[in-house]
Formats: structure tokens, sequence, C-alpha cells
């Protein structure tokens, strides 16, 4: 029997695929009983679990090797003590494989271990950071004089120093005061970014989007 006759197998008869693969993991080709294990690990199913085991004992280190991967896709806590005797297998390729996989569950489990306590402390740690009352006016003040300065540049670029005398040091003048501008419009979005960090900012700009022409007076008051 072919393996690509199994691969097709496989997608050919969907529903009776676990079936059939049970049967071919037990053919006397090793390279077909291989396969079978080898598909049989894209199984998301329990009651596998069995199969694989004993398909750890296969005379063949083929069907071994698959046997070990398949296991390690599994991820459950008995994998690793079952996978601990093919560290000594006589084949090479059996110990590598297997030397990898419990490399890979051990960093996963610690992995699984750590996560739920991170996901924890993150709250705890946003909750301690806080930041002074005056800083946030500090930094709101910086952006409203820095928004303010970027307007009259603009202003005053586009009525005097565009239309002035047009000699060659008039347009690099014109042109260093198009990147100060440039600057301070990133330095505006900057410091944007800083306060839309801050808890008690994304509130107040949310109030102000609301209704922008009421609620800007209320801009200092509501931090």
């Amino acid at each position: 029997m072919s393996i690509c006759f199994i691969k097709g197998l496989v997608l050919i008869l969907p529903v009776s695929k676990k079936e059939e693969l049970l049967k071919l993991a037990n053919d006397a080709n090793p390279r077909v009983r291989a396969v079978a294990i080898q598909e049989l690990g894209e199984i998301t199913d329990g009651s596998l679990a069995p199969v694989l085991l004993d398909a750890l004992g296969d005379p063949a280190w083929q069907v071994r090797v698959e046997a070990v991967r398949s296991l390690a896709k599994h991820n459950t806590p008995v994998v690793i003590p079952a996978l601990q005797p093919c560290l000594e297998d006589e084949s090479v390729e059996v110990r590598q494989v297997t030397r990898d996989a419990i490399r890979m569950l051990r960093h996963k489990q610690r992995a699984g271990h750590l996560l739920p306590e991170i996901e924890r402390s993150i709250p705890r740690v946003l909750q301690d950071v806080k930041f002074p009352k005056w800083l946030g006016k500090v930094e709101l003040v910086f952006a409203l004089v820095a928004s303010t300065f970027m307007l009259i540049s603009t202003i005053r670029f586009l009525t005097v120093i565009l239309w002035s005398d047009r000699t060659t040091g008039d347009i690099m003048w014109s042109i260093l005061l198009v990147f100060v501008m440039v600057g301070t419009f990133l330095l505006v979005f900057v410091v944007a970014g800083i306060l839309q960090s801050h808890l008690r900012f994304r509130e107040m700009f949310n109030h102000i989007k609301q209704k922008p022409w009421q609620r800007f007076v209320e801009i200092i008051f509501i931090i």
C-alpha cells in the first residue's frame, strides 16, 4: 500500500478517518504504520493516546519517531513520563526526537504555569502606576502651547515669509521653518500619545469628543 494512498484516504474519507488510520496503524509495512501514527497525531482525541503509547514500542524506528512526535502534540501530564524511556532508545533518531519533544513540552508547561500569574499581576501593576495630578496638567498645557505655536508659525509662514523677497537665504529659512513646524507637529502627536496612555486623559478625551465645544472649557477641571 503506497504512502500517497494513505494521504488520499485521509482526505477522501474524513468521517471514517480515525477508524481507517487505526487499521493502518497495524499494517505489516512499517512505512504505512509510521504515516498512520503521524496522521493520528493530528487528531485531537484523547482516546487515541493508548494507540500512540503502544506505538512507542513498535519494532520499526520510523514508527517510534512518529509516535513521539504525535504524543508531543497532545501536551498532557502523562506524556513526558511516557517519553522518558525513549531517551535510551537504540535509534539515534528516536533519542533526538524525544529530547526535542520533552524540551518543548517542558517549555509549554512552564509557560502554562507562568501565564495565569502574569495575567493576574498586570492589573495590580497598572493600579500601582499613579501619576501626580500636576504632571497631567503640565503635559496638557505643554501640548496646548505647542499646538498654538505651530498654528502661529504656519500663519506667519504662509502670510509673511513665503511671499516676501525670494532670495536664497529666504528660501533656506523657509525650508528650515517647515522642518521646525513638522517637528513641532510630530511632537504634539508624541505628547498626545503620552496623554492617551493615561486613563484619566483617555476619559477626558472621550468626554470632549462627545461635545467638543461645550466640554473644551472643562478640560482642566476633570483631571
